[in-house]
């Protein structure tokens, strides 16, 4: 259960922006992180400090919050769709050649002090400036999300989203533009990057990045791919519940019509004498419940 209720977080704090607070019980982030590498990022406090110090601490984090939902949700969470109808005015061009110094100091031979300024100023670009009109940030995205660096493919990931993000403050039309241009240069990679590796977890925003740029049927024939791959490929059963929880979350969206089409593949597969068909018995139960 508590496996269960660990992924029910991961994903809720993943894929809903949900703020969570964890008290470390009987272990420090340490070893925690050593159990569990997905949650290196999150922080916490010792649950055997003093209840005053806890109370405290909660009390700014709550203050920011409340600051925080003051502030329209397209703004506050990145991975959201901003209205087509924002006119954003601030939305500039780029120096062309800030772009290419960028380009070199992330692909030649730099320290990595310059190398992270670069990528810093990149990501900034792509928040405020319509880097999209130029050729050369097409190339460095090129080159980020076909590095072996996992960093440097976060990087690309992010610098493509907010394109989208920067590109719909502008208008329809150009917001169209880049998704378009998105699909045709980097289709299939952002695909290959949402399957799981031994050296390198699903990048939910290359998930998040494909159900912006690929029409709905399209998405749903790769999404149940996808499904069948990680039945069949991953061992191991917290990676599977972790991987599969945003496919699945994408499934369940789907019209009647489609769950039952889903029931019916995961029916067949559950026939299967191995673990795929076990996992395929537990989400035909789970989709036959939405019928």
């Amino acid at each position: 259960m508590t496996e269960l209720e660990l992924s029910a977080m991961i994903y809720l704090m993943t894929n809903e922006q949900f703020r969570i607070w964890p008290l470390f019980h009987g272990m420090s982030h340490r070893e925690l992180v050593r159990r569990f590498p997905l949650l290196a990022a999150i922080r916490g406090d010792n649950a055997d400090e003093e209840c005053e110090s806890l109370r405290s601490k909660f009390g700014v984090a709550f203050s920011k919050t409340e600051q925080a939902i003051s502030v329209p949700v397209a703004q506050r969470f990145h991975h959201v769709a901003v209205s087509n109808d924002i006119s954003d005015d601030n939305v500039k061009d780029v120096d062309p050649s800030e772009l290419e110094t960028i380009y070199n100091d992330l692909t030649k031979e730099t320290s990595k002090n310059r190398r992270g300024a670069a990528s810093d100023r990149l990501r900034h670009y792509s928040e405020s400036k319509s880097i999209w009109k130029h050729d050369i940030s097409w190339d460095i995205i090129l080159y980020l999300i076909s590095s072996k660096d996992n960093s440097d493919i976060k990087d690309g990931l992010y610098v493509l989203e907010y394109m989208i993000r920067t590109a719909g403050k502008v208008d329809n039309v150009e917001l169209k533009s880049v998704k378009d241009l998105i699909s045709a240069r980097f289709g299939a990679q952002l695909v290959k990057l949402s399957y799981p590796t031994n050296d390198r977890r699903i990048p939910f925003n290359s998930f998040i990045i494909l159900k912006e740029i690929t029409e709905g049927d399209t998405l749903t024939n790769y999404v149940m791919e996808a499904l069948k791959f990680a039945m069949s490929e991953i061992e191991n059963d917290n990676d599977y519940t972790r991987y599969v929880q945003v496919l699945v979350s994408y499934l369940e969206n789907l019209s009647k019509e489609r769950i039952k089409n889903l029931c019916d593949v995961m029916y067949e597969l559950s026939s299967r004498d191995d673990k795929t068909g076990e996992r395929a018995k537990e989400l035909h139960d789970r989709f036959i419940r939405l019928t």
